[in-house]
């Protein structure tokens, strides 16, 4: 033990050395720490290092202004590492600062100039690593680096810079802003050269709880809200509280009267950031605010517009309390902000009843703690979550209020049910989460998903940002004799340009035929003006519909999941109209994703089983012809070309025709270990496939070549190929013009596709080039052996057999999933299943008649006796 603890010192002392020295000889050679930082935190004499694992620093959320390479924006800086030095109270810190610009949102934000102003909207992203020193005593921070900075045309240039940063060794609310600026140290003549921009940032280390007292004062004076929700440990409020949070005033609220900002900034809009939990319940953290978008600004500590706030989570009350202060600009020197009186109170709570109207997990309230008629007062203001992640506690419900008027008319929906097939009931609730394809009249196409809060009485948490695979519920189960449901959908929608949509609905779901019959209510992100004329119909697709006829695909094969309609139930004239969104969404049920990954495990394995026997024929053909020499040059190279070429092509392609499962796995969950492994092992059996192929067809080459075996033998091969050549090209040309006319509007891919199938056709026939040898050659030659060419026919006759017991006993679904006779590899159906088994069974039949009878036996008598070669035994040694 004591060794390994030298080997582990001795090894951190180097790296530190290393570091050191690196960092100084780069200094030195572009940009002298001493020359440009000494004057800030001078440079330690000493290069004896330690690590510092307690000195760490992180900004996250800063905001910086500058101008020409940058604009507004936001900032971070993280260190890499952090060394004592011999120097008391200085550390050596490497890390990285990264800055870029927000995007442009119709938000007036205050900025480090007192005028309010829009941020400038810019793709360019600048990354710095820097390295320096940080003297706590002196409480600054100086570093020099290089960076890039990443421009919106795809360019990028090279950086120099020095960052220097105010950055105390504890904190606490009234000392947690810190700010400092990022220069060039590029020559003023340089196009790398930038101007300098100051920063701005929230402290995260050591900080200390000085407000506890008034805490506590305020939070007896709060009244208890009704049925909150309590914590079992208030480490969840870490998880619970960051977020978006939408704010409400009173009528009459302007910024004048109810901002508890300036006169001319009243936020709609509150994000917590940064939020820091201790075991015992308190929390610090800074508060944005913005007005225009939810997420415009909210997440910057801009001056101006943002709260640095402390409290502590009081079981008893089930509530969250705190002090908030403002982040006021300094009218002196519009580059510096403090933390002004802390004279705002803010308090949180878990509403435990869920509405239509009403789905936010925390609620709470913002209040001034001046008097009536001190300066800064301001009216009350409630506030809301919106968006985020909903994790719900225990004792969470949903109050209906909108589902009787639907119970009549999704009772008496008619919907025709094929062969009585069943529907999810409220114990698959995974059945019932729909990722959503939106379609208008007029329009671009949206994307979206669907996901249920509750089904009768359960209650369930869902995500905004899409659906969850974690489930969480409190209720008893239904009977599921029961076909009539309660329940509650968040609906949320976007295309690539626009904002995005949610609806909150509620209705009733018919489990007996699918069907959902819903109104709902929609919050447009900009206004949020409420909208609850709405009304959705939807209608699932039956679980695992084996009837052909009535299933829908998309364009990858995926079945239709369901279909439906969203219409507005007002005027055409009213503003808050909108025409009908036809709705549908391709996936699978659960039930079916389990069939699925079965019927490819099983797939897998047939793959691998037809591989094995393909190298077992190709080996016993292999001994066959090293036994009998003389057949050699009655092998068709024809045929052993395209038998090789069907082994090389799915590994020049790199099994994408097999396997392109792997990038198109979104619909359906997959044991990923089982198919790479079995990936692996079936690109090594294709290979070892090939390679006896391609040994074979070496064999018959060179037999062919050799001077006892060149009369009339490459004639009769050029002949095969005059024959079989435009054959081939004749059928490529009629399979390209059928499915251009049929598939005309799917483009190239698709006839590309067509053309493997066709491929796939003239391997299934590989036995025709030996046919037309044995025809030209009338040989009786056992060129041949019967378990090469019978067991090979039947490798590639088994795939159409098992398509026949698939469509029979599997939904017909995702064709991408199809690793066992793939459509996309050979014509499968219900006509192509039948013809080419017995057309292999036939040349089979062919060449054994050949070799017992001779190669014209099945032709007429006239015909048997037209002039071609005969085949030359080869003489061997």
């Amino acid at each position: 033990m004591a060794s390994s603890n030298f080997a582990l010192n001795l090894s951190s002392l180097f790296l530190s050395v290393t570091i050191f020295f690196c960092f100084c000889l780069s200094s030195e050679a572009k940009f002298p720490y001493a020359e440009h930082c000494n004057a800030v935190v001078p440079q330690p004499t000493s290069s004896r290092f330690s690590v510092d694992t307690s000195s760490s620093i992180y900004i996250s959320g800063g905001y910086f202004s500058g101008r020409g390479k940058f604009s507004n924006g936001k900032f971070n800086f993280y260190t890499n590492n952090v060394y004592r030095t011999q120097t008391p109270g200085t550390v050596y810190i490497t890390g990285r600062l990264t800055t870029g610009s927000t995007s442009s949102y119709s938000t007036r934000v205050a900025s480090f100039s007192l005028a309010p102003h829009r941020l400038l909207e810019s793709a360019e992203v600048a990354n710095f690593q820097l390295s320096g020193f940080w003297s706590k005593p002196m409480e600054k921070i100086c570093m020099t680096g290089t960076g890039s900075l990443s421009q919106e045309n795809g360019t990028s240039s090279k950086l120099s810079a020095m960052f220097t940063l105010d950055y105390p060794k504890d904190s606490n609310i009234s000392y947690s802003i810190v700010s400092g600026k990022l220069e060039s140290l590029d020559d003023s003549n340089s196009p790398s050269h930038f101007d300098k921009i100051s920063v701005l940032g929230y402290a995260q280390n050591n900080y200390i709880y000085t407000q506890m007292s008034r805490v506590s004062e305020i939070c007896s004076r709060v009244e208890v809200p009704k049925l909150s929700l309590g914590l079992e440990t208030t480490s969840d409020l870490q998880n619970l509280l960051p977020g978006e949070f939408q704010l409400e005033y009173e009528r009459g609220c302007s910024a004048e009267k109810c901002s508890p900002f300036s006169t001319e900034f009243l936020p709609s809009f509150m994000n917590l950031n940064v939020i820091h939990t201790t075991e015992e319940g308190k929390v610090h953290m800074y508060i944005g605010f913005s007005n225009g978008s939810a997420r415009s600004y909210g997440n910057f500590l801009v001056p101006g517009n943002s709260l640095v706030a402390e409290g502590y989570w009081d079981l008893e009350k089930k509530l969250l309390c705190l002090l908030a202060c403002p982040v006021i600009i300094t009218k002196e020197n519009s580059k510096n902000s403090f933390v002004g009186d802390c004279t705002i109170g803010l308090s949180f709570w878990f509403p435990g009843i869920f509405t239509i109207k009403d789905r936010s997990n925390i609620a709470g309230r913002i209040w001034s703690l001046k008097g009536d008629s001190d300066p800064g007062y301001f009216g009350s203001i409630s506030f809301r979550s919106l968006g985020g992640n909903i994790d719900v506690l225990p004792g969470a419900k949903y109050e209906y209020t909108k589902t009787h008027s639907m119970m009549t008319t999704c009772s008496s929906t008619k919907v025709v049910n094929y062969r009585n097939e069943r529907y999810p009931n409220e114990n698959s609730v995974e059945d019932l989460r729909f990722d959503l394809y939106v379609r208008p009249d007029n329009g671009s196409s949206m994307w979206g998903y669907a996901t249920p809060l509750s089904i009768g009485d359960r209650f369930y948490g869902f995500s905004f940002s899409g659906i969850s695979s974690d489930v969480y519920f409190f209720g008893k189960n239904h009977s599921s004799s029961q076909s009539l449901l309660n329940v509650s959908y968040t609906i949320s929608y976007r295309s690539y340009n626009s904002l995005r949509t949610y609806i909150s609905a509620e209705g009733v779901y018919n489990s007996r035929t699918g069907k959902f019959c819903m109104i709902g209510c929609k919050l447009p992100e900009e206004s949020y003006a409420e909208d609850c004329k709405i009304q959705i119909s939807i209608q699932l697709s039956p679980l695992k519909m084996n009837n052909e006829e009535h299933v829908i695909r998309n364009s990858s094969g995926s079945t239709r999941h369901l279909n439906g309609t969203i219409w507005s139930t007002r005027k055409k004239s009213d503003p808050l109209y909108f025409g009908p969104l036809e709705i549908s969404s391709y996936g699978m049920y659960s039930i079916e994703a389990m069939e699925t990954v079965a019927r490819m495990d099983m797939e897998i394995i047939m793959v691998i089983i037809s591989l094995t026997f393909s190298c077992i024929f190709n080996v016993l053909q292999i001994f066959h012809v090293r036994k009998n020499h003389g057949v050699l040059p009655s092998i068709s190279i024809t045929m052993l070309v395209v038998l090789t070429l069907g082994h090389m092509v799915p590994l020049v392609l790199n099994f994408e025709s097999l396997f392109v499962l792997k990038q198109r796995r979104n619909n359906v969950t997959l044991s990923g270990g089982w198919l790479e492994v079995n990936e692996v092992i079936v690109r090594v059996m294709t290979m070892v496939a090939f390679l006896l192929q391609l040994r074979l067809l070496q064999l018959v080459w060179t037999a062919r070549s050799s001077n006892e075996s060149k009369t009339g033998i490459w004639i009769g091969e050029w002949k095969v190929l005059r024959f079989c050549l435009p054959f081939y090209l004749a059928g490529g040309l009629i399979a390209w013009f059928v499915h251009s006319k049929t598939y005309e509007t799917q483009g190239g891919r698709m006839i590309w596709t067509a053309l493997i199938s066709y491929v796939g056709l003239i391997l299934d026939g590989f036995l025709l080039p030996q046919i037309i040898v044995n025809v030209i050659s009338n040989s009786k030659d056992k060129a041949l052996t019967p378990i090469f060419y019978m067991g090979t026919t039947a490798v590639h006759a088994l795939p159409h057999l098992y398509d026949v017991y698939r469509a029979h006993n599997y939904m017909p679904y995702l064709n991408f999933s199809y690793i066992y006779a793939s459509p996309d590899g050979d014509y499968y159906s219900t006509v192509s299943d039948i013809i080419i088994p017995l057309g292999g069974a036939f040349l089979t039949t062919l060449i054994f008649l050949q070799q017992k009878f001779g190669g014209r036996c099945f032709l007429p008598h006239k015909f048997r006796r037209f002039t071609g070669y005969e085949a030359v035994p080869v003489i061997t040694a």
